[in-house]
């Protein structure tokens, strides 16, 4: 009997075995394989997205806190201006108080104002405000600057002795100004609280 006929018969029989029982196996193989490269092809997609988003948010958060640093730094410079210039109107107004009280009372040679600066260097830091206003303040802000602007004088006594209304007359322009510049800031600068009386 020859051996290797029997042989050939076993190995054909194992392999066609062996391939009945593997087909099942080697098509799930296969489409796993398939699903394992799909799902790392669209993990890649994915990712490469997931970079592209992160990206532009980047962009995007930058712009908003270059955005964000120069409206403070307006809302800054809206609040100094306002400062200075309400500083200033209170001083000039206690000093034209001064005096007015002065003149009425006949003691215009000494003066009752406790005030640190005089009269004619709240004048110059009202105008120093005054010329940087129309880059940052609003317009009605401005229109009230425009008004009160007359009132400051650069030098010490801008009223002859005898004149007291005009001392008198430019402290309600004062008043009435700083009133109205109070709350045309309180918008400007978007801050809450109650309107002046009267408005």
């Amino acid at each position: 009997m020859d051996w290797n006929w029997l042989q050939v018969v076993a190995v054909v029989a194992l392999n066609t075995l062996a391939l009945w029982i593997w087909k099942p196996w080697a098509g799930a193989y296969a489409k796993v394989t398939g699903e394992l490269s799909a799902r790392q092809d669209s993990l890649g997609k994915i990712l490469d997205e997931v970079r592209a988003v992160t990206a532009t948010q980047k962009v995007i958060e930058a712009r908003i806190s270059g955005e964000m640093w120069q409206q403070q730094w307006r809302q800054g410079q809206k609040l100094k201006i306002y400062s200075q210039i309400l500083q200033a109107i209170n001083e000039y107004s206690v000093w034209l108080s001064d005096l007015s009280e002065g003149r009425k009372f006949g003691n215009a040679s000494s003066s009752l104002s406790t005030m640190k600066k005089d009269s004619a260097q709240v004048a110059e830091d009202f105008h120093a405000a005054y010329a940087v206003a129309p880059l940052f303040l609003s317009k009605d802000s401005l229109e009230l600057l425009e008004t009160a602007r007359p009132a400051f004088s650069y030098h010490s006594s801008p009223f002859p002795d005898h004149d007291v209304k005009d001392a008198d007359k430019k402290w309600d322009l004062l008043r009435g100004v700083r009133r109205d510049l109070s709350f045309s800031a309180r918008l400007d600068l978007a801050l809450p609280g109650p309107p002046p009386n009267g408005l």
